[in-house]
């Protein structure tokens, strides 16, 4: 065995160093790179703390009672602000009057 091997040892090198780089070459593919992953995870932590920042479904529907209430109000002072504009007018029209006369 060991004259075999050492009679015919560069073809046995050769095939050896060929079969290391064919999987080196087909773990390359399989695997990601660790600067990949690193990268991913930077990212996904960014993402994360941008989604912990986010409004929760509770403050969303706060945020839409209080939106419906404003609504309401603003109703409510439209007729309001219709005889504030009224008067207004009225007054505007009195001072127009008395600087005619």
């Amino acid at each position: 065995m060991l004259e075999l091997i050492s009679k015919h040892w560069a073809p046995i090198s050769g095939f050896f160093s060929l079969a290391t780089l064919i999987l080196m070459a087909l773990l390359g593919k399989t695997f990601a790179k660790k600067e990949t992953v690193i990268q991913l995870q930077k990212d996904l932590d960014s993402v994360k703390g941008k989604v912990d920042e986010m409004p929760t479904k509770d403050e969303w529907h706060s945020l839409h009672l209080e939106m419906a209430n404003l609504r309401g109000d603003l109703k409510a002072l439209s007729p309001q602000l219709t005889q504030v504009a009224k008067v207004s007018d009225l007054l505007l029209e009195n001072q127009i009057n008395k600087e005619k006369a």
